[in-house]
């Protein structure tokens, strides 16, 4: 139940339109995580694609960056906006109920209409189908740990990501 563009509690965006993002089945805004691991710790919030002020959001924001001469886009954590079918989500209002990928692809989609054909979308870490005919490439298996590298559990990190990769054609 997650987009292609995430938001942190502090951000301007999130603070002017707390409504622009997936809900839960109260109505309240649902975190894709709780206290993100890095400074500032916060919760991230899914932005939800569907609602025309996320699309506008989403849209400037990548319009800002093709106007800088940015023509190669490395979209991270998608594997939280591409988790599951919303008709099996506990929790997801009935009106927000979406089959899997369709919001990823509005996002995908909008991003590509945004900064034109001959920009490089390089997608990481989501089901492959949810970007066909959209994004240039995928990168296909979580990261590879750095902050594991020069430790005996590098290498069980690494096959992790490695089943991860194979698993990504589903």
């Amino acid at each position: 139940h997650r987009d292609v563009s995430m938001l942190c509690e502090l951000s301007e965006f999130f603070g002017n339109h707390p409504d622009c993002v997936v809900m839960d089945s109260q109505g309240n805004p649902s975190p894709w995580q709780t206290q993100w691991p890095w400074e500032p710790k916060q919760n991230i919030y899914d932005l939800d694609v569907r609602k025309p002020e996320s699309q506008e959001y989403l849209a400037r924001s990548f319009r800002e960056l093709a106007a800088l001469g940015i023509r190669y886009f490395k979209m991270d954590f998608l594997n939280g906006p591409s988790a599951g079918p919303l008709s099996f989500v506990h929790g997801i209002k009935d009106e927000d109920r979406v089959r899997d990928g369709e919001r990823m692809r509005i996002g995908l989609s909008l991003i590509r209409q945004t900064v034109g054909e001959g920009a490089y979308l390089l997608g990481c870490n989501f089901p492959h189908s949810h970007g066909l005919g959209i994004v240039s490439a995928v990168f296909g298996a979580l990261d590879v740990g750095n902050a594991y590298f020069g430790r005996e559990e590098s290498w069980a990190h690494l096959k992790r990501r490695t089943s991860s990769l194979i698993g990504r054609d589903y």
